[in-house]
């Protein structure tokens, strides 16, 4: 935790160092929304922070934006700490162990602007998730291997967006969100017993989610700055929270040409340990997936993306591909191997 709060103290003092920036570019300049109004929908491509962050920018008043994300996760290897283990060194203390778990989300979003500096959002996901697990064999016997799935609507978020401050190159968004249990918490396999915490497709509790953003707008490129959190208002039915989280992300743009930009972003997490245990789930001491001790952990990533407006009158097209550079976690506990988001919005 003493690491992520580093990395985090290191991202918000870059963002205030460089509060005072220089003029936007020609494209901006000329662009009547980046000039008059918060939004700056048409100015830039870069205007938008990369395509995994969100709740970064508002819009003008009366202006509707749809979006879908497209996101994939592949998660690999035990961890115990930063030291990856095989599964064997696993088994020899659990019966059974995951060995690679893929998620994928896909996830609408609307954004209603209320006035120029005030937002709404809602945002609705559907997911569907597969692990593979090995079981120790017995007297002799070789390893076996099973999989299990789960798919369907996952948590839904309201949030409210106000820009705080907002010049000709620059703003400071903040934001509070809640995360609504519309997802399922009781989730099986085949054999009756719930899926680990990691596969339902919901917390079963109202999280409260407070966002900051600060992006900077120069000649040719731009950075932004971004801190998110998710806070657990308390236990779900099933008689336990996913813990805690906090976010840090730190991005830099390079401006292309007036219809593409490219990006790089670092992205800092910690996230907590289970509070409480599910009855329902596998015992802990027969697999580290349902150990509520061991789901904690930190990490830094890194993703490239590209952000490109679309001829079509106010859409946008981005990606983004990233992967972990350092992880640490409370295990053993599966590790992020790379993820990628695809998204696109439209504004009327």
């Amino acid at each position: 935790m003493k690491q992520f709060s580093l990395i985090t103290t290191t991202i918000i003092a870059t963002a205030a160092s460089s509060f005072a920036g220089e003029t936007v570019s020609q494209v901006a300049k000329e662009s009547s929304c980046a000039t008059h109004c918060p939004c700056g929908t048409h100015a830039r491509p870069d205007y938008h922070a990369p395509i995994g962050v969100m709740a970064d920018h508002v819009h003008n008043k009366g202006t509707l934006m749809a979006s879908y994300r497209y996101m994939y996760m592949s998660m690999q290897r035990s961890y115990d700490g930063s030291s990856q283990i095989s599964d064997s060194e696993v088994l020899e203390n659990y019966m059974m162990t995951p060995t690679d778990m893929d998620m994928q989300m896909h996830m609408i979003g609307l954004m209603y602007s209320l006035t120029d500096s005030f937002t709404l959002g809602l945002m609705a996901n559907y997911k569907d998730s597969e692990m593979n697990m090995t079981m120790r064999g017995m007297m002799g016997m070789p390893a076996t291997t099973s999989s299990s799935s789960v798919s369907g609507v996952g948590d839904t978020t309201i949030s409210a967006l106000y820009q705080a401050y907002a010049e000709k190159n620059a703003r400071l968004v903040l934001g509070l969100g809640l995360s609504m249990p519309t997802g399922s918490i009781d989730e099986t396999l085949d054999n009756g017993l719930h899926v680990p915490y990691t596969m339902q497709l919901g917390s079963g509790t109202w999280d409260i989610k407070p966002t900051a953003t600060w992006v900077q707008l120069y000649d040719k490129w731009s950075y932004g700055a971004q801190l998110t959190a998710t806070i657990r208002t308390g236990s779900n039915d099933n008689g336990y929270d996913l813990g805690n989280r906090a976010e840090g992300s730190l991005w830099a743009a390079y401006l292309v040409n007036e219809k593409t930009s490219i990006s790089t972003r670092l992205i800092a997490s910690s996230w907590g340990n289970v509070n409480g245990e599910s009855q329902d789930m596998a015992p802990p001491s027969m697999t580290p997936a349902t150990d509520t001790h061991l789901r904690g952990g930190q990490r830094l990533d890194l993703a490239l993306g590209v952000n490109y407006m679309l001829p079509i009158n106010r859409a946008r097209l981005a990606l983004e591909i990233g992967g972990p550079v350092y992880q640490d976690l409370d295990g053993p506990q599966l590790g992020s191997e790379w993820f990628t988001t695809l998204g696109i919005k439209k504004s009327w």
